[in-house]
């Protein structure tokens, strides 16, 4: 794997769940709508090279009270079928407002920011 290949762009095909934790002023955008589908259209940038598609991805969001300045918020993209979750990946980043920050718990994955 080269050093630009994350381990997701390997496995693209398979099921996965990306988290992503953020603040709510640091997602750009007019409304909720144009706000969530920002984020996760640079989700699904970031790892497949194309913007969130509804038939191959579902998402969903918590705390994702826009009206309010600096409250923590997630969204998530799960990507795939599988009949046995505890097997599906979860990969979690942080969105700085610029940036999707890569984190993980293993110690062969690496983190970035």
């Amino acid at each position: 794997m080269s050093q630009g290949t994350t381990q997701l762009e390997m496995i693209s095909g398979d099921p996965v769940r990306i988290l992503v934790r953020t603040a709510t002023h640091l997602v750009p955008g007019e409304d909720f709508s144009q706000r969530c589908f920002f984020l996760l259209n640079r989700i699904c940038q970031h790892h497949w090279n194309r913007d969130f598609d509804h038939i191959q991805d579902r998402w969903n969001a918590h705390g994702a009270w826009f009206g309010y300045d600096n409250r923590r918020c997630y969204f998530l993209v799960d990507h795939g079928q599988s009949l046995h979750d505890e097997h599906v990946p979860v990969l979690w980043y942080e969105w700085t407002g610029e940036f999707l920050c890569g984190h993980s718990q293993t110690t062969t994955a690496e983190t970035s920011c």
